[in-house]
């Protein structure tokens, strides 16, 4: 009796070694993560008969996703998709920053070693200033042979979520028209991007199908000629694409931007031959046309439901594509948003906005009027243009000008404090010990996004529904749900599909993929690990 207990506990032992959990069985040979530009998730219609309709039926969607940081910007919302942290703990506070030792503005991605120098352009661009690892490091660390690639419109959203040890990362140049990268990952550009580029363009790459003119119908919440739309590219469809000058900036603000982000991703998957063997290779894909044209036209304009429309069936194409290259079987999908968006100013006054005053507000005004009460109150007889600096919404004292003129840095914070929450459009304006002391849920989320030593000596919160913009269009950066709520759908073999009510933000989707993989991580990840079987 003894012994056959002994046999029945061995065989249960050597049977439960032997089978492989849910995630071993459906390890993906290829993870490809998309990553919207300004994507609320309250855009996203189930009825969709392209990508995102797939998407919504046959993947897990978590329907109460957002960011859990307060500086809703492209940088940091594209720095935490992919490495678990934080973007104070990443090192990305914002697009820029101003470093308080130098009082010298810094891009998020830039880099001073001209080794890192941008094919063919005059600046340099590197992963140097991201502070943590992701997810394509962690694959590589495991793997050397994993292939990791990211693609984007934008240089900061290729950069953030490929990562340290990318293999290949690639962005639009809006000057040459062209998709380039830099010395950081190579010396020049592989032979099947040049030819996807073609000498010109318009003439003979990727831009060679687009149009004289964006033609697109009305919009559905409200007329295509709408107050405080952007008119450098008309406010009314048809748009110009082309102009006698050859510019790309026309188009650079319209759909086609996005598709040929995703036409270039379909050339990475099959010159690279990603998910062709048993080791996990990345892709990483930022759609960033979507936020070109939601800053001038708003999310409800029919030029932004036009082209996610075209996104929409463009993605469906590249679906298709990895069904039959890869297999529907072996790749696991996830898509997101780096962050969300405010409306237009006046369509938020038409519907009722919040906002304690008219909700378009002019930056140049409003920084004119700081600069004259700082001046009376603090600088005198110095300009306050010498004594502080502003990176979007983050204000920096110059700690040397200050020294050598015997004025105080706790001085001249409470005058500043004091200036800016007398604008009727401020809420607040956040100091470091009020972030890192308060109990707040609103200063939770800007302890996640402050990194010391880089953030601002004060961040300003307006009132929900203010914009603090130029003429015309919109923007995001608030805490405020509008600029926080984004999609988040797992898609792939394994994965239980359906509508997941949790708790869950874009920090959340590198850890959850790295257990699924069984990567080894760092030990401080500050996302958590969602549950997708």
């Amino acid at each position: 009796m003894i012994k056959l207990v002994l046999c029945a506990m061995l065989f249960l032992f050597f049977l439960s070694v032997s089978l492989p959990s849910a995630s071993d069985q459906t390890r993906p040979k290829l993870i490809v993560v998309v990553a919207v530009d300004q994507l609320r998730r309250d855009r996203l219609n189930a009825d969709s008969t392209g990508a995102f309709g797939r998407l919504l039926k046959q993947g897990r969607v978590f329907t109460n996703a957002q960011l859990d940081h307060a500086v809703t910007n492209t940088c940091p919302g594209h720095a935490v998709i992919l490495s678990g942290a934080s973007p104070g703990q990443a090192g990305v506070p914002g697009n820029s920053y101003i470093d308080h030792e130098t009082f010298t503005e810094r891009y998020c991605m830039g880099d001073e070693n001209n080794a890192t120098r941008v094919l063919g352009g005059q600046q340099n661009r590197s992963p140097k200033n991201l502070q943590v690892t992701t997810l394509g490091d962690w694959l590589k660390q495991e793997n050397a042979d994993a292939r990791v690639f990211a693609v984007a419109g934008k240089d900061r959203a290729a950069i953030a979520m490929g990562g340290h040890k990318a293999d290949g990362a690639f962005w639009f140049d809006s000057k040459s028209g062209r998709f380039t990268t830099s010395g950081y990952y190579a010396s020049e550009l592989a032979d099947y991007v040049l030819s996807f580029n073609g000498k010109n363009s318009f003439a003979d790459g990727h831009f060679v199908d687009v149009p004289q003119q964006w033609h697109h119908a009305e919009g559905e919440f409200r007329v295509d000629d709408y107050e405080g739309e952007s008119t450098r590219f008309k406010r009314v469809s048809g748009h110009p694409l082309r102009d006698e000058r050859g510019s790309y900036e026309p188009v650079y603000v319209s759909p086609w931007l996005d598709l040929s982000t995703f036409a270039l991703a379909t050339e990475i998957v099959q010159a690279e031959d990603l998910g062709a063997d048993d080791v996990t290779d990345l892709l990483a894909i930022g759609l960033s046309g979507t936020d070109v044209i939601g800053h001038h036209y708003g999310p409800r304009s029919a030029e932004a439901a036009d082209a996610l429309q075209r996104l929409d069936q463009r993605f469906d194409t590249f679906l298709k594509m990895l069904d039959d290259k890869v297999g529907a079987s072996d790749y696991l999908i996830v898509v997101t948003a780096d962050h969300g968006v405010a409306e237009l100013p006046e369509y938020r006054d038409e519907q009722g906005s919040k906002c304690p005053v008219s909700g378009r507000i002019s930056v140049e005004e409003l920084v004119a009027s700081i600069h004259q009460e700082l001046f009376k109150k603090f600088t005198h007889p110095h300009s306050p243009a010498d004594a502080f600096k502003i990176s979007g919404s983050q204000f920096v004292f110059n700690r040397t000008f200050l020294s050598e003129h015997d004025l105080a840095l706790d001085r001249g914070i409470e005058v500043l404090d004091q200036i800016l929450t007398d604008q009727k459009i401020v809420k607040a304006a956040w100091s470091a010990e009020e972030i890192s002391t308060g109990s707040s849920e609103e200063a939770r989320l800007y302890r996640n996004s402050y990194a010391a030593g880089m953030s601002g000596d004060l961040l300003l919160q307006t009132h929900e529904d203010c914009v603090i913009t130029r003429e015309s269009g919109t923007t995001h950066g608030s805490p405020y749900d509008y600029d926080r709520d984004i999609p988040l759908i797992f898609m792939g073999a394994g994965i239980v599909r359906g509508l997941d009510e949790s708790t869950a933000h874009s920090v959340d989707i590198a850890p959850t993929l790295a257990q699924w993989l069984k990567l080894d991580t760092p030990e401080n990840l500050e996302g958590k690990v969602l549950k997708l079987d």
